[in-house]
């Protein structure tokens, strides 16, 4: 049942993936400059290579559905159950979540294309 949110999820995601990638880290950040850099090659990769960036964005979308089943909860009216849902997804991605699972999930592409 949990899947018939997957379409939501993804529209999540690619709203928010890119300006999570370009947001800069506060100055008192540890080793920001070299943060902001990672992100923004990763931004440059993905609308360079528009199939991984559909990779990374599915990997995130299954990854999210597996890991926020909890928070699903059947037995609220249907549309308290959505919103609660789609509030527990949105938290559980938040921009440096966002960033966090882009890299992991880059990594697991380049890393399957190397064997």
């Amino acid at each position: 049942m949990i899947n018939v949110y997957a379409n939501q999820i993804r529209e999540y995601v690619e709203q928010n993936l890119d300006m999570a990638l370009l947001a800069g880290y506060s100055d008192g950040t540890y080793d920001r400059i070299n943060k902001e850099r990672e992100n923004l090659n990763l931004y440059r990769n993905m609308v360079l290579n528009p199939e991984l960036r559909e990779q990374i964005i599915t990997n995130i979308v299954s990854y999210t559905i597996k890991n926020t089943n909890a928070s699903f909860k059947p037995e609220l009216p249907k549309n308290a159950c959505d919103s609660y849902y789609m509030n527990a997804v949105k938290s559980f991605l938040n921009p440096h979540q966002l960033v966090l699972l882009a890299k992991y999930f880059n990594q697991e592409v380049q890393n399957r294309r190397t064997r």
